[in-house]
């Protein structure tokens, strides 16, 4: 019967994927005849009219044509460390066990990875009816936030994938979707496109059969978890995995990812969650079953049917466990593998959090001084003079308008105060860590709202020095900040300049004499060497911050024509030409810039 069924879905997607191809040809074929004849016979007869319209449809057809080369590529996979079985025999054992209780036979290779999630693939033949090599990927994470049982129990979910043949699709229908989305691209979504039109309606017919049968493979497995692993551990392990999802992502937005930046990174990635597992534990077991939206472009079902579904499969006994450290004994391997930290300084857990948060306040605590400055009042002192004379509305206008940030004060005193010792930062597992020792919020507040002399006497209980000025440059420098982009030709006041995109600003630099490649190479290297330092120095260069944008009004996407205006009231028109050469995706890029700060 499973055999039946795996031809029948097999020759489903075939049957689609072969019309869409067909519809592509037929395209292929009608379009550049029909545009070239009618060209032909408009012209009267002109050869040259077309050959001229053959050759342009048929550049357009031939990137239409491109857009199906994924149809012989092969699913991409993740950064992921492959296990043995001389590596971790216990878990091979359990495995094999388990392929025995499922009825299929096991995988070939078992790869871990910092996925949240568990998967298995197969290299077949034939459109997925002849087997091969079977492919088993685990994440640490749920290594780190399942128990034994529930492990397992996700594992018995993918062998009844294995069971019920859905593997070997997988390859199939991923290269359908990759060939498919490369064809739509090439029709602008909003345009009255008859043709967009039909490529779009049987994409989206495509995708919705592919899901449907996608829904219903989850189905299947979730019942083979059931058998051999249990019921009540199969619907336990349902509502654990949505958990452990979001647990991974405030654990990486709130933990790890801070430090990127600013040149850090974490070690032992894997050993931190398990400890922020083990500090909320009793809050994550708490979360109630997320209420999920349905739709048909889902590729499994909501959590809620996947449950409902469950009590009514066949209840099985406990599967095979295994020692799960043994699995997280490979940590180290699987960060190295699975993590880009090439250039940024690990530090332990008991320094990198404090270490980040530091980095990240002396650079809110320097543009905050900046921004001071260009409002002219350059240390706390002015400020509280100026608020303590009954300006404080004022001032705070006078200081938006200089973009100082909305928690730039805060930075300021934090820091003082850090340095002075009346305030410690506080590394906490159980929820976000914080500076702990000052309500500087309250004292900022206190600032604008007409209680100077109270903030006054705040700050002075903090020991932190009202009349401090800035430690950094008063103005940021263009050789700290790295490049992100660039454009060959752009006029700046009427004169060709090489613009830079970075970080932190736009870097304008005079074209010395045009170049054959249009500046291509030049900026090139420049861009490929991540600094600007080459071009800051050049005579005539200008450098425009972004925390010095007041205004920016754009004129023009592509290309890019734009007026800038900065605090200081300096207004800059800029405008890209047609034939000047783009690094990468710059155009788009300085789109976002600007747009950003429209």
């Amino acid at each position: 019967m499973h055999r039946w069924i795996i031809v029948l879905r097999a020759a489903v997607s075939v049957v689609l994927l072969l019309g869409f191809v067909l519809v592509v040809v037929a395209y292929v074929i009608g379009l550049p005849f029909a545009v070239s004849w009618s060209a032909y016979v408009v012209s009267g007869g002109n050869v040259l009219v077309l050959v001229a319209a053959g050759l342009g449809v048929g550049l357009v057809v031939g990137l239409l044509v491109r857009s199906l080369a994924p149809l012989r590529e092969k699913p991409s996979s993740t950064r992921s460390l492959p296990l043995y079985r001389d590596d971790c025999p216990e878990l091979w054992h359990a495995l094999d066990e388990l392929a025995a209780k499922t009825g299929t036979r096991p995988p070939d290779q078992v790869w871990l990875n910092a996925e949240v999630a568990a998967s298995v693939s197969e290299r077949t033949k034939l459109f997925g009816l002849l087997p091969g090599r079977r492919d088993l990927y685990l994440g640490l994470p749920l290594v780190c936030g399942l128990s034994r049982a529930e492990l397992m129990a996700v594992l018995a979910h993918e062998f009844g994938h294995y069971l019920h043949r859905h593997s070997r699709l997988a390859a199939l229908s991923y290269r359908g979707h990759v060939a498919i989305g490369g064809v739509l691209r090439r029709f602008a979504r909003h345009r009255a496109n008859p043709l967009g039109w039909l490529f779009r309606g049987y994409g989206m017919l495509y995708v919705a059969v592919q899901h449907a049968v996608s829904r219903r493979q989850e189905l299947e497995a979730d019942a083979v978890m059931a058998r051999v692993a249990g019921r009540e551990a199969a619907q336990a392990t349902l509502r654990r995995l949505p958990i452990v999802k979001d647990a991974w992502d405030v654990y990486w937005s709130e933990y790890v990812s801070g430090g990127f930046d600013v040149g850090l990174a974490p070690q032992d990635v894997f050993g931190g969650f398990g400890r922020m597992l083990d500090a909320r534990r009793e809050e994550l077991l708490a979360a109630p079953v997320r209420a999920e939206a349905r739709s048909w472009w889902d590729t499994h079902p909501p959590i809620a049917d996947r449950l409902w579904a469950l009590d009514s499969a066949p209840d099985g006994d406990a599967p095979p466990v295994f020692d799960v450290d043994l699995v997280a004994d490979f940590a180290k391997r699987v960060e190295a593998v699975a993590f880009d930290f090439g250039g940024l300084r690990g530090l332990p857990w008991d320094d990198y959090l404090r270490e980040v948060w530091l980095l990240w306040l002396r650079r809110e605590h320097d543009a905050a001084y900046r921004a001071m400055a260009r409002a002219g009042v350059p240390t706390l002192h002015d400020v509280l003079s100026r608020a303590e004379a009954g300006d404080g509305e004022e001032l705070f206008d006078e200081l938006t308008a200089a973009n100082l940030a909305p928690e730039g004060l805060d930075a300021v005193i934090l820091l003082a105060a850090f340095e002075a010792g009346s305030v410690r930062f506080e590394h906490r597992w159980d929820e976000q860590p914080v500076p702990v020792g000052a309500d500087v919020e309250d004292i900022v507040e206190s600032i604008f709202s007409g209680a100077a002399e109270q903030a006054r006497a705040a700050l002075d209980e903090l020991r932190v020095d009202v009349h401090a000025v800035g430690t950094g440059p008063v103005r940021i420098p263009a050789t700290a900040a790295r490049i992100r982009g660039g454009i060959a030709d752009v006029r700046l006041g009427g004169e060709l300049h090489y613009l830079v995109i970075t970080d932190l600003g736009l870097l304008f630099a005079p074209r010395r004499s045009k170049t054959p490649d249009g500046g291509k190479q030049v900026l090139r290297e420049l861009v490929e060497s991540g600094r600007p330092g080459a071009l800051a120095v050049r005579d005539g260069a200008i450098w425009l911050p972004y925390e010095e944008f007041a205004a920016v009004r754009v004129l023009r996407a592509v290309p890019i024509k734009a007026s800038i205006r900065l605090t200081d009231a300096t207004t800059y028109e800029i405008a890209g030409t047609f034939t000047g050469y783009s690094h990468g995706d710059s155009q788009q890029l300085i789109q976002r810039v600007l747009a950003g700060h429209a």
